[in-house]
């Protein structure tokens, strides 16, 4: 059987602003891998702490969370981004 093999990379551009409020993320994950990024919404207390909050959350649920036999990715995307909003309430 042939392996696939996917490498994840991101980069980020300060713009305007005077800090990075952004955030990404990636990695394995049980039949396959998964990025995702977070807008720190620049200008608000605290952006980059919620970004990255919530992309530790997202990384949380890929890792515990396995992709449902019945393939309801719908629900299952939508269970982790819940999971990230809740984080960073």
């Amino acid at each position: 059987m042939e392996r696939t093999v996917v490498r994840i990379e991101g980069g980020q551009a300060l713009g305007q602003r005077q800090r990075q409020e952004d955030a990404w993320g990636g990695g394995e994950m049980t039949g396959g891998c998964w990025a995702a990024v977070a807008d720190g919404l620049g200008g608000h207390r605290e952006g980059d702490r919620a970004s990255r909050t919530a992309i530790d959350a997202i990384r949380e649920h890929m890792r515990t969370m396995p992709l449902p036999a019945d393939a309801d990715w719908s629900a299952w995307l939508e269970s982790g981004v819940m999971s990230a909003h809740r984080a960073v309430e």
